[in-house]
């Protein structure tokens, strides 16, 4: 009875893998050969389980773990990572922002003036290239050449400094440095600085202090900014207009 019983069995494995194998399968006519083809079949099935379950380990950005889902290698919790990454990517982009409006408050004042900022800190800077010899306007705010509120530095008649803060209430007793610091008209670019702290007034000639004296002046309302020109002229006490390049101006006052 088991005798008869094999060739069925053996017959039926035949057929699954005809229809597992198609073509392959019918050439599988012999039993002894089915039995071996199905052994091995086994075998790819129990291999292709251990490969299945081997290729379930864990692999970046796949997000899912065999051991802990959502984790990674090293237990760092993949959605975590991505929210402070988005967290960080928001951090900067901030950062950014104040840093563009830290240099924007930075460079704004350098587009003011003086007005009415009575005895205030104050400085005023720019480069200035030249060879002009003679009493020569650089920067101003000056309405009138005469005693008023007003803050003027000219090329002196040497080639160093002359400067000068007047109010209308100081006169003739307002704070002039006349002839400070080293020549500038040699034809190569100088950086100059007037700044009043706390009541003292210093000209900087290239990062040099060249004078400094007290300066109480107090401005109050004072006329646009002027670069190379002045309401002094040469017909009323020999300033002349500027022959020469004058630029990053700076007017500001703290």
């Amino acid at each position: 009875m088991h005798a008869e019983a094999a060739p069925v069995f053996v017959h039926g494995i035949h057929e699954f893998m005809e229809a597992r194998r198609g073509a392959f399968g019918r050439l599988c006519r012999a039993p002894l050969l089915s039995i071996i083809v199905f052994a091995i079949d086994l075998a790819a099935l129990a291999c292709g389980r251990v490969v299945t379950e081997l290729g379930s380990a864990w692999l970046p950005g796949s997000g899912t773990s065999p051991v802990d889902a959502g984790q990674g290698p090293e237990g760092t919790d993949v959605a975590e990572a991505a929210s402070e990454e988005a967290a960080s990517d928001v951090a900067e982009e901030a950062s950014d922002a104040v840093e563009a409006a830290s240099e924007a408050s930075e460079a704004a004042p350098c587009r003011g003036d003086l007005s009415n900022i009575g005895a205030a800190d104050f400085h005023v800077s720019f480069s200035v290239t030249t060879t002009q010899n003679g009493l020569a306007a650089l920067a101003n705010q000056r309405a009138v050449c005469a005693f008023s509120d007003f803050w003027d530095i000219r090329l002196a008649s040497n080639g160093t400094l002359d400067v000068e803060t007047v109010d209308a209430t100081q006169g003739a007793n307002g704070t002039g440095l006349k002839k400070v610091g080293p020549r500038i008209n040699d034809g190569v670019p100088h950086k100059v600085m007037v700044q009043r702290t706390s009541e003292t007034l210093t000209v900087y000639v290239d990062g040099v202090a060249g004078a400094s004296a007290i300066s109480r002046t107090s401005f109050g309302q004072l006329a646009p900014v002027r670069i190379g020109s002045d309401v002094c002229t040469v017909a009323i006490d020999g300033t002349m207009p500027l022959t020469g390049t004058l630029s990053d101006l700076c007017v500001a006052s703290p």
